[in-house]
């Protein structure tokens, strides 16, 4: 996998012709390569969490509001309770499964649907292998998510990498006609944009819906 990894980065053309050649099977592909990925970043905030001790923090807040003069008043004060990168790395890891496994199946079943269109194979595991190494960049950005400054530009550079590795590696996977490599490239692209686009609206009402109603059980858990 490290193998792989390291030459869709380096060197994508080359690794594009070695995975179309080979024999990969879909369960290998969604059952290791996809969650090695996917879970690393939860890895390395459990790992810090370890160090870091698993216990709540306590911070304490000032509540502000605009007072009448245009200016920002102090209102009260209270403690916001921090869970740190442990309890994160655990309720991230299956929220970041389930939008990886949206992301994959979606644009699988898009590309399979173009395919044709374009003169290529609508083979489901040429479209796994297309769709999985594809992202390979754009999970491994997730290890820099939370460093304060640099995870969004991490987000960014690791979408942006993901769709010039699709746009590479879909005509030499599905076995598209070369006058036509170039329009299957491109509506490959389109399609994992829209795709994207709709995993991290899912991904945001999940999260957001998931922090509201597992907080409470977390916190008595933790106090108790």
């Amino acid at each position: 996998m490290l193998a792989r990894v390291v030459g869709l980065i380096t060197t994508p053309d080359t690794a594009w012709k070695a995975i179309a050649a080979e024999g990969d099977t879909r369960g290998r592909l969604l059952g290791l390569y996809m969650p090695g990925l996917v879970l690393l970043p939860c890895a390395v905030m459990f790992l810090l969490g370890l160090l870091l001790g698993t216990e709540p923090t306590a911070e304490q807040v000032t509540y502000l509001q605009a007072g009448p003069d245009g200016g920002v008043v102090a209102i009260g004060t209270g403690t916001r309770q921090s869970f740190g990168p442990f309890w994160l790395a655990l309720f991230m890891a299956p929220v970041s499964l389930g939008l990886a496994a949206l992301a994959v199946f979606l644009l699988r079943d898009l590309v399979l649907q173009a395919a044709p269109r374009f003169g290529a194979t609508a083979d489901p595991t040429a479209a796994t292998k297309l769709v999985v190494y594809g992202l390979t960049g754009f999970w491994l950005s997730g290890v820099l998510v939370m460093v304060p400054a640099v995870g969004l530009l991490a987000t960014m550079v690791g979408a942006a990498h993901a769709l010039w590795l699709l746009r590479r590696g879909a005509p030499v996977v599905l076995a598209a006609k070369p006058a036509q490599a170039g329009a299957l490239a491109r509506s490959v692209v389109l399609r994992a944009v829209m795709v994207g686009i709709i995993t991290v609206a899912v991904g945001v009402v999940a999260t957001f819906t998931l922090t509201i109603m597992l907080t409470p059980y977390l916190q008595r858990l933790l106090a108790g």
